[in-house]
């Protein structure tokens, strides 16, 4: 007994892949190193970021309040600027 013949779209798309068998295995291993890449980076990216977050979470540990003044002071080029130390009798006042 004969065993049935596959469709034609199946047996043109064998053929066209055994006919082209390295421009197939040049775009699947292009696919899948793409997608590895962007695997490790979106890891590695969250892990950094979690990384982070314990890291500062960690030295403010045991801290209830953090005072800061009100006038900022920025550098050329800082885009923050930095904030510059409370007054003395405030600090004493406040602790």
């Amino acid at each position: 007994m004969r065993t049935p013949a596959a469709p034609v779209p199946l047996r043109l798309a064998r053929s066209s892949l055994r006919a082209h068998r390295r421009r197939f295995l040049g775009t699947f291993l292009a696919v899948v190193l793409g997608v590895a890449f962007l695997t490790g980076t979106l890891v590695m990216g969250d892990t950094l970021r979690a990384s982070f977050d314990a890291m500062f979470t960690g030295a403010s540990r045991g801290t209830d309040a953090v005072v800061r003044s009100a006038v900022t002071v920025t550098s050329p080029g800082d885009a923050q600027g930095t904030r510059g130390p409370v007054d003395a009798a405030l600090a004493e006042r406040l602790a």
